[in-house]
């Protein structure tokens, strides 16, 4: 079921993009016959034919407990809901973690309207260590590293932060300087050579879709790395080889790849640049390619006009 599932949320989510960049309507959303990874629609008369492809290598363990969690959170969460996971991130199986994380992502979700997203906020541990009295420098490792400077600004003396725990931080500038807030009052209560431990969160996007009835988990498992782009660019020629295949024989009139990536934030993704570093023969089957990435859609090649553009 899971498999399935995903397909059709994540063609879901491609499709509401295009229908808004494009104001197209698309109807009768299906898979393709014999094909789970082939998800059809039609729009003003013409025929889409969408293969979805995962930008990870497939773990079974993963995969089972991802479809174990997503089965817990059905039970308490109805509607057609996409969790993503961010780079690195994990799902608790001890308890009390693990019911927690079915608490929380359920509260989230409960009031989102249909197209709404939000972010789930999970405890996440982070670590303050004081070295010296002077300066006012903090090193920051773990997912807020990148905001080292703003962290920086706040603390008088010399820091160490491990938020090694934090692999996604709010997307929310306001709801990022309560954390760093947090973090410069922790310091003035410390003496050099003394730690203090104290808890943050990870902020994970979690999305209600128009349509659809189920719960998916999107994420690739914690020890594959997005940032390889080797990596990236050996499983982009591999999917668009075997979407290629998997669309040759589908009737439709616009044939076209939806990319599942893992990161951060969108806007971080690399997939659209990766695409442009390989050759044009490898996705010249297609009319076009399109980037999922942590609850968004864009497109990232169209290399030729679409029917109902013109």
């Amino acid at each position: 079921m899971e498999g399935s599932l995903f397909t059709e949320f994540a063609a879901r989510l491609a499709f509401a993009h295009l229908a808004a960049a494009f104001g197209r309507s698309f109807a009768n959303i299906g898979p393709a016959a014999g094909r789970e990874d082939v998800l059809l629609a039609d729009a003003n008369g013409r025929r889409i034919a969408l293969s979805i492809a995962r930008l990870w290598e497939d773990d079974p363990s993963w995969d089972e407990r991802r479809e174990q969690m997503a089965e817990r959170i059905r039970a308490s969460l109805r509607g057609p809901y996409l969790l993503w996971v961010p780079p690195h991130g994990d799902l608790p199986t001890e308890e009390p973690a693990a019911t927690d994380f079915v608490r929380r992502v359920s509260i989230a979700g409960a009031p989102l309207a249909p197209g709404a997203r939000t972010e789930v906020e999970l405890p996440a541990r982070a670590r303050l260590a004081k070295t010296r009295d002077e300066g006012g420098y903090a090193s920051v490792v773990g997912g807020l590293g990148r905001y080292w400077t703003a962290i920086t600004e706040r603390v008088s003396g010399t820091f160490v932060l491990d938020t090694t725990a934090i692999k996604r931080p709010p997307l929310d500038e306001r709801t990022r300087d309560s954390m760093f807030d947090r973090v410069a009052q922790l310091a003035t209560q410390i003496d050099t050579g003394q730690a203090v431990e104290f808890e943050l969160w990870d902020s994970w996007t979690l999305q209600r879709l128009a349509e659809g009835d189920g719960f998916v988990i999107v994420g690739a498992p914690p020890s594959f790395d997005p940032t390889e782009g080797a990596a990236i660019r050996r499983l982009l020629r591999q999917r668009l080889t075997e979407a290629a295949t998997a669309l040759g024989s589908v009737d439709a009139d616009v044939r076209g790849v939806a990319l599942v990536a893992i990161v951060e934030f969108a806007e971080h993704e690399g997939v659209s640049s990766a695409l442009r570093s390989i050759s044009p023969a490898l996705y010249a089957p297609f009319d076009l390619l399109m980037v999922l990435a942590d609850g968004e859609a864009r497109v990232a090649l169209q290399p030729r006009p679409l029917p109902w553009a013109r």
